[in-house]
């Protein structure tokens, strides 16, 4: 079963697109919910880690997160393996000022 998710505004980063982009495609942005992860390859505008993931409950499970970089828009996202298989989501990205704002939309 997927859920549709969208929420305009879920975020919003101190430092312009260019900066955001930067740092998702070195591959090694920390994240809450993850308990580990490793960079698997980056090629192009292509970022694939492994990540072991906390649920609610505290225990973990790992997936293949693929990131498709399409700068200055935003990233798409996959993810292969554990709760997530099978989700695609796309962060949306949209200067204001020095600030990007960032949404979300997709399939879980």
């Amino acid at each position: 079963m997927n859920v549709h998710y969208k929420k305009e505004g879920i975020t919003t980063f101190d430092a312009p697109v260019d900066k955001v982009f930067d740092y998702m495609s070195a591959g090694n942005h920390k994240h809450a919910a993850f308990k580990s992860h490793r960079l698997l390859s980056a090629a192009g505008n292509v970022v694939t880690l492994e990540a072991e993931i906390y649920t609610p409950d505290g225990s973990t499970f790992t997936t293949t997160i693929t990131h498709k970089l399409n700068r200055p828009n935003g990233v798409e996202t996959r993810m292969s393996g554990g709760a997530f298989d099978g989700a695609r989501f796309t962060h949306s990205y949209t200067p204001i000022g020095g600030k990007t704002k960032v949404d979300l939309e997709g399939e879980f």
